[in-house]
Order: C-alpha cells, then sequence, then structure tokens
C-alpha cells in the first residue's frame, strides 16, 4: 500500500508565517488523502501555542537533534538528518543518494531512512535504480528533489515500481514533488485510491500563496487558474462537444472552473460558446463582424478580452 507523506509544513520556516494562516493551511492541507502530515519544530511550536493539533492523522516532526524530539514527545515520527544517525531509535533519518554506501540499515536503532535528491541520476537507467533499491527490502522512503524539474515524475515512478512511502509538498514547495500532481498521476493509473476528489486544491492553494506572498503560476499543473482555459474555435468546440478529448479530468474535481478565453485565435464556434456562456442571445448579432473585430482589438491590446470588453463588441455589431 503507498503511503504518502505530505511534508508542505516543513518547507515554511523562511516565511514567519503566523500561527492563525499555518492552521489554516494545516486545516486544509487535511482534506487531501495524504496518510501523513510533516512538520518543522518551528511550526509545530506555532501550531500548538494556537491549539492542539485536529486527531484524524498520524503527524511526522522534522527535527535537527535528539534534543529537539524530546522537547516534543508523542508524535508519530520524527525525522532528522544523517549527521544524527542511530540516536533516536523511532527516527527516519534523511540520506543524500549519493551517501547511501555510507550507511547500513539497522531496525534496532533506525526507523527508515529517507532517501533525499536523486535528481543527478536521471542520465541513468532510472528504473533499474529504483528496482534495486527496493530489492534491499529495507525501509526506504522517497524524497526526491526537483534540480531538473523531474522530481514528480520519479515520486510517481517510486510508486509505479513497489516503493510504499514517498514525499511530497504541495506546488512542490522547497524544491520537492509537487504533492496534487502526484496524487493526480496516481489516481489516474489507478494506483492510488483519492476516496474522494481533489476539489480543495484551490483552498489549500489561495492559503499558501497567502503565506508565501506570491501567487502560483496559472499553468501550474493540476492547480493552475488558467489551466481549463481554452481560446482557438477548434478546441472550444471539442470541449463542448465532448470535454474528454481535451481533459483528463473535469476542472470541477481539483476545484477550478472551465474558461472560454476570447482573443486572436478565437473563432465562430469559440464565439457562440461564450455567448452562451454569458447569457448573450445570438439574434440580430453579425457573427463574421464580431469575430474579425475581437481578434484585431485582441491584436491591438496584446492580451485576451476580459467579458465586459466582449460584451461592449457585441453590442457594436448589433
Amino acid at each position: 500500500m503507498i503511503r504518502i507523506i505530505d511534508n508542505t509544513l516543513s518547507c515554511l520556516d523562511s516565511y514567519h508565517a503566523s500561527p492563525h494562516d499555518l492552521y489554516q493551511l494545516l486545516e486544509s492541507l487535511l482534506k487531501l488523502p495524504t496518510t501523513y502530515i510533516e512538520m518543522s519544530a518551528s511550526v509545530y511550536e506555532k501550531l500548538i501555542s494556537l491549539k492542539t493539533l485536529p486527531q484524524n492523522r498520524k503527524y511526522l516532526l522534522h527535527v535537527v537533534s535528539a534534543m529537539q524530539a524530546d522537547r516534543h514527545p508523542g508524535l508519530a515520527g520524527y525525522i532528522m538528518p544523517a549527521e544524527s544517525f542511530g540516536k533516536m531509535g523511532n527516527a527516519v533519518y534523511e540520506i543524500n543518494f549519493k551517501n547511501m554506501d555510507n550507511f547500513v540499515f539497522d531496525e534496532k536503532c533506525v526507523q527508515g531512512l529517507r532517501i533525499v535528491g536523486f535528481a543527478e541520476r536521471m542520465a541513468k537507467e532510472i528504473e533499474q535504480e529504483i528496482i534495486d533499491i527496493l530489492a534491499s527490502k529495507e525501509k526506504f522512503e522517497f524524497c526526491p528533489k526537483n534540480d531538473y524539474f523531474c522530481a514528480t515524475a520519479l515520486a510517481f515512478e517510486w510508486c509505479r515500481l513497489g516503493g510504499q512511502k514517498v514525499v511530497a509538498s504541495f506546488s512542490g514547495i522547497g524544491n520537492q514533488a509537487g504533492l496534487e500532481e502526484l496524487l493526480m498521476a496516481l489516481h489516474l493509473e489507478n494506483l492510488y485510491d483519492l476516496k474522494g476528489d481533489l476539489s480543495c486544491c484551490t483552498e489549500i492553494k489561495h492559503c499558501l500563496e497567502r503565506i508565501v506572498g506570491q501567487n502560483i503560476a496559472p499553468n501550474k499543473a493540476v492547480i493552475g487558474e488558467a489551466i481549463f482555459a481554452v481560446e482557438a474555435g477548434i478546441h472550444v468546440d471539442g470541449i463542448v462537444k465532448n470535454p474528454s478529448i481535451y481533459e483528463p479530468y473535469p476542472p470541477e474535481f481539483v476545484g477550478n472552473k472551465r474558461q472560454i478565453v476570447m482573443g486572436q485565435y478565437s473563432g465562430r464556434n469559440a464565439v457562440l460558446a461564450k455567448m452562451k456562456e454569458l447569457q448573450i442571445p445570438e439574434n440580430g448579432v453579425d457573427l463574421i463582424k464580431l469575430v474579425e473585430l475581437l481578434q484585431h482589438k485582441s491584436l491591438v491590446l496584446q492580451k485576451n478580452l476580459t467579458d465586459a470588453e466582449f460584451a461592449n463588441l457585441v453590442r457594436l455589431v448589433k
């Protein structure tokens, strides 16, 4: 069984978030179908200063020493750096893939080993590398880094080939695999039961944007606000007739919605679809003239038109 560790809350120390914002983010993250929530000691202290943690999930604490772990007993587990190897029996130790040969697994002093990195192996035979690691039957978990923009693909391969524990963060914060992308990929390949949908992703995205002070790219896979925006007429026509031709899952599944965008590539079918969306009657509208005006104005403005700008154009050609 695949167990997913969400370590988003381990990657926020540098943002100086308030306890209230962090707690709101935690409550939103708990709506995702993950197994564990991991957080830094700093975040944990802020959260419990506000109120106790919800009891519907197992929590892991990312610490820098056994002494720091001792100050916060009672959690499901602890993540420690390789330098502290063997100092706590109920800890998972982070080791860089390049240094794996320097460690010997021993259940008496180690709960597990977390492989961090792996991106540098992209020039190698990745599948065989993962198979060889898993063949050792040691308690490994995988936290690929996104140095070469392939962390989510590596995390997916780990799970596909039989890896049981994988680490990811929402939107890939902290240079990691994107949690929402990994969940979606596993779902689409029938490797993981979401027990629902991912409609809470929009809520989580807004919480995270508020904390980091930066908007997530509109074309970001799964959670980008513009990933369901279509402009070209042939695409709009196809989506109106059969959305599954262009969309692997409906927008509502991730809390988004489909957008018909009016721009220089919009044609008659796109215009008709947009008019229907805005409840503008077709009667008396010169569609040929409307399309010409629309494409010209979009070129002049060097952007897509807003709904209000499009509605104004319709009034001009009646």
